[in-house]
């Protein structure tokens, strides 16, 4: 009988060496351009720093919300959780990115504790928030350096339309947690200003008129919407017996309540993850400094093109996103021109050069993960040796 299990696996990492390989083969990811340049090591050494401090940064950002959804748990206990995870996001390439360390977060915690609804709700905030944050940062990006960064009119329109896509569905997504725990009045208040502030930066750089209208309706819908997910709302009852899996659903949003009076505790990690989100655009462009790419790109431009490729790693694609991270910021960086006016190549080796750093400090967790994994075999053999006599 076939393995379903070792069948998917085998899939996935076929579908991650297809998509490494046409990377090579089309000269988009040139290994050569990998070589560090004089001066480069300090560069690294600044990414590699950069790396770490956003690593601890998103561990202490769910420690915030655990603790508001009244999950006792260290935060050393965290870090060290993370640190694993980090490991496991790093090495596993059979893995779906943020959605396999997200699964293996809530393994190890829940090892701990007994409010799993709870534990589960933190860690999906903690996502959403995050990806606030990553959202947050591409709209800037419109605003900052757009003349200097996208030069070719039909690339500019493309990349707005890329930028209002992302804008939208992020917001609408914001508000309807937002909906669910604060109510009616916070939610669409938000919906309207943070829509409002996105459509004036797509208007600054011209983008459809539909676009910014989409960017500030739909988001308010979810608004509108969120609360009829609550206990006492009517989409409530009816997905928690209709839907396929909806009494867990349910019992995810009636967790998120305990939210509701923690604003400060979520306003406090929407800040953490917009800061942190800029660490890690940093961290590319140091390693952007550092490789013997042919263009250096300057920082607007790989505030530009890090956002949307960062959100690509977030989503669950085989290999934790290997070869598609690198896509994404080959495709954003190459709508960006040089000073000669030609488009900017070498984003894939960027990439690929940045998430070598990452490996490489998510292997600071193996130890941790031996230390773990030797605890929990003592107790096992304790427990079978006390149930022996």
């Amino acid at each position: 009988m076939v393995n379903k299990r070792h069948v998917a696996n085998i899939v996935k990492l076929g579908i991650t060496t297809l998509a490494v390989t046409y990377l090579l083969s089309s000269g988009k990811l040139r290994l050569s351009q990998l070589a560090i340049k004089d001066g480069g090591w300090k560069w690294i050494a600044m990414a590699g720093l950069l790396c770490l401090l956003f690593m601890v940064i998103c561990q202490i950002r769910l420690w915030i919300l655990l603790r508001g959804g009244e999950v006792r748990v260290g935060l050393a206990r965290v870090m060290k959780i993370g640190f694993i995870t980090s490991f496991f996001n790093a090495t596993l390439l059979g893995g779906f990115g943020f959605a396999t360390a997200d699964a293996i977060k809530a393994g190890y915690l829940l090892n701990e504790e007994g409010r799993r609804s709870k534990m589960v709700c933190a860690i999906l905030l903690d996502r959403v928030v995050g990806m606030s944050g990553l959202i947050t940062l591409a709209i800037f990006a419109l605003e900052i350096g757009w003349d200097e960064t996208v030069q070719s009119v039909a690339l500019r329109r493309f990349a707005t339309l890329v930028y209002a896509l992302v804008s939208t569905a992020g917001l609408s997504l914001m508000t309807l947690v937002t909906a669910i725990t604060w109510g009616r009045v916070f939610s669409r208040c938000l919906a309207v200003l943070a829509g409002g502030i996105a459509a004036y930066f797509l208007g600054a750089v011209e983008a459809p008129v539909w676009t910014r209208i989409a960017v500030v309706v739909f988001p308010y819908l979810a608004a509108v919407i969120g609360p009829s997910l609550l206990p006492e709302g009517r989409i409530h009852s009816y997905v928690r017996r209709r839907i396929f899996l909806g009494r867990y659903l349910m019992a995810l949003v009636d967790a998120t309540l305990a939210y509701r009076h923690q604003a400060r505790r979520v306003a406090i990690a929407f800040v953490i993850s917009i800061v942190n989100q800029f660490n890690l655009m940093l961290a590319i462009f140091c390693v952007a400094l550092a490789i013997s790419v042919p263009v250096e790109p300057t920082i607007r431009q790989v505030w530009f093109a890090a956002p949307i490729s960062n959100l690509v790693s977030i989503l669950p694609l085989p290999g934790n996103g290997l070869g598609f991270g690198e896509a994404a910021f080959e495709s954003m960086l190459a709508m960006c021109a040089d000073s000669n006016g030609e488009s900017i190549r070498g984003g894939a080796t960027i990439y690929f050069g940045f998430r070598l750093v990452i490996t490489i400090l998510g292997l600071a967790g193996l130890p941790m993960y031996l230390s773990s994994h030797k605890k929990r075999v003592q107790e096992s053999d304790d427990s079978g040796d006390s149930g022996l006599h």
